[in-house]
């Protein structure tokens, strides 16, 4: 085969433009000739399809995975993951819980003293009110008296 022609073939592979006759004829032509420096390459990438198409490749029964000790580790990994996502879940909420239920506690605390201090504040008003009625009475009846 003419190298001009092998080149042109290279071009088309290169290019995914090949039928499955003109890829063999270019294999053939790399493994049949000691091809010069230029195709080395092709050559080796050539050898290299070969090599791996002689790689045994074993078929995976994915039914079986679950007996191995890897499998078993990552699902229980995966399960560990969910359990402590869930506890964190829970203790947040009885924290927010305890922290609300504490602050109606500390509000009615405050609600009852402020109560009382209304209260205190109230009876005193009404202290001060009754001793200015007092106060005030005993002129009242005076100005009567003078009258």
């Amino acid at each position: 085969m003419e190298k001009d022609k092998i080149e042109v073939l290279l071009e088309k592979y290169w290019n995914a433009e090949t039928t499955l006759e003109e890829e063999r004829m270019v294999k053939q032509y790399l493994e049949s000739n000691d091809p010069e420096k230029r195709l080395m390459p092709e050559k080796e990438w050539f050898e290299a399809l070969s090599d791996f198409k002689s790689i045994e490749v074993k078929a995976v029964d994915f039914g079986v995975i679950t007996d191995q000790p890897l499998v078993r580790r990552r699902l229980l990994a995966n399960i560990l993951k969910i359990a402590a996502s869930i506890l964190l879940v829970i203790a947040v909420s009885f924290w927010v819980i305890s922290y609300r239920s504490a602050q109606v506690e500390r509000d009615l605390a405050l609600q009852k003293k402020v109560e009382a201090d209304l209260f205190s504040i109230s009876k005193t008003l009404n202290q001060a009110n009754t001793g200015l009625n007092e106060i005030i009475k005993p002129k009242s009846d005076l100005k009567t008296q003078n009258d």
